[in-house]
C-alpha cells in the first residue's frame, strides 16, 4: 500500500545492483499515487523484493488521505488477490479521524477471513507515535499496526555487525522502533499480560541504519533505510558491479516499518 510514486528507474537500480527482477504490477486506487516525497514506496518495494524476490508485487496506490486507505483496504480485500499485504504508512491512535479505526477493522477482518496477512509498521518514534506529527509526547502506538488483525512489525538494532550477534530495540538519534499499549483494542488473549490494550510490536527486525541496513535507491540516488541519506555512504552505488554488490553484505529485512504518517481525511 502506497501514497507516492515511485520512479521505476529506480527499482531498475536498485535490481541490477543486487540481482533481482523488480516489475510490479501497479494498482491505482481511482488515481495513482502522490508525488514522490521521502522515498517511502521505494523503500517499501525494495525491501520486499529483497525478501521475496520470486513473489510477485502489487503496488495498490492512491493519493495520500485517511479516506483513500479506507477505500484501498476495501479494494484490496475485495479483489483478494495479495496474499500477504504491507503498509508502512500509519498514523497514532488518539490522531485518528472519528470511527476511523471501526471502519478499518472491519475491512482487515475481512481479510482475515479470506486468509489474507496484512503486515503494518509499529512506528519510529518509541513509545511517543505522536510525536512525529503533532509533537505530542504521549505514550500512544501506531494504526493500522495497532488493530488486531494486523501484525504489528517493529525494530531492532544488532548488537555487533561482526559474527553471530544478539539484538536490541532499536533505539537511537535516528529514530526508535515503535511499541507500547493500544488506547483502542484490548489486549489479544495470546499476548502477556503486561497492559489492558493490545500490545505492539508482534514481530521485530533490524532497522538501525548505523549497524547494518538495506541500501535503497530513490529518487535516483543510494541510502541506507531509514529513507534518510546517510553520510557513510550506501552499500551500492551507481558504478557497482555485482561482484561489488555482494560483496557489500547480505540484504537483511529492513525497518522502516517506521510509519510514514497519512494527512487528516480529504
Amino acid at each position: 500500500m502506497e501514497f507516492e510514486q515511485v520512479d521505476t528507474n529506480d527499482l531498475l537500480a536498485f535490481g541490477s545492483c543486487y540481482g533481482l527482477t523488480i516489475n510490479p504490477t501497479f494498482v491505482p486506487n481511482n488515481t495513482a499515487g502522490g508525488p514522490i516525497h521521502d522515498a517511502e514506496s521505494a523503500l517499501d518495494i525494495e525491501a520486499v523484493a529483497a525478501l521475496a524476490p520470486s513473489a510477485h508485487l502489487y503496488v495498490y496506490e492512491a493519493q495520500n488521505s485517511s479516506n483513500n486507505q479506507l477505500t484501498m483496504l476495501e479494494q484490496i480485500a475485495n479483489a483478494d488477490t495479495a496474499k500477504v499485504v504491507t503498509t508502512s504508512w500509519g498514523e497514532c491512535e488518539q490522531d485518528l479521524p472519528p470511527n476511523f479505526a471501526a471502519m478499518e477493522n472491519t475491512q482487515l477482518a475481512k481479510m482475515a477471513m479470506q486468509g489474507q496477512t496484512f503486515v503494518a509498521a509499529s512506528g519510529d518514534t518509541g513509545s511517543s507515535d505522536c510525536y512525529g506529527t503533532d509533537g505530542g509526547q504521549e505514550l500512544s502506538v501506531d494504526d493500522p499496526g495497532s488493530q488486531p488483525y494486523a501484525v504489528s512489525a517493529g525494530g531492532t538494532e544488532l548488537l555487533s555487525t561482526s559474527g553471530p550477534t544478539g539484538e536490541t530495540v532499536w533505539n537511537s538519534a535516528d529514530g526508535a522502533g515503535g511499541g507500547g499499549s493500544s488506547i483502542i483494542w484490548p489486549r489479544s488473549s495470546f499476548q502477556p499480560a503486561l497492559a489492558a490494550g493490545r500490545e505492539v510490536p508482534d514481530v521485530s527486525s533490524d532497522a538501525d541504519p548505523r549497524r547494518d541496513s538495506l541500501s535503497t535507491r530513490a529518487v535516483g540516488s543510494w541510502s541506507v533505510a531509514p529513507a534518510s541519506p546517510r553520510p557513510h555512504g550506501p552499500r551500492c552505488s551507481p558504478s557497482s558491479t555485482r561482484a561489488r554488490c555482494s560483496s557489500a553484505g547480505p540484504i537483511r529485512p529492513s525497518t522502516r516499518w517506521g510509519a510514514t504518517r497519512l494527512p487528516s481525511p480529504t
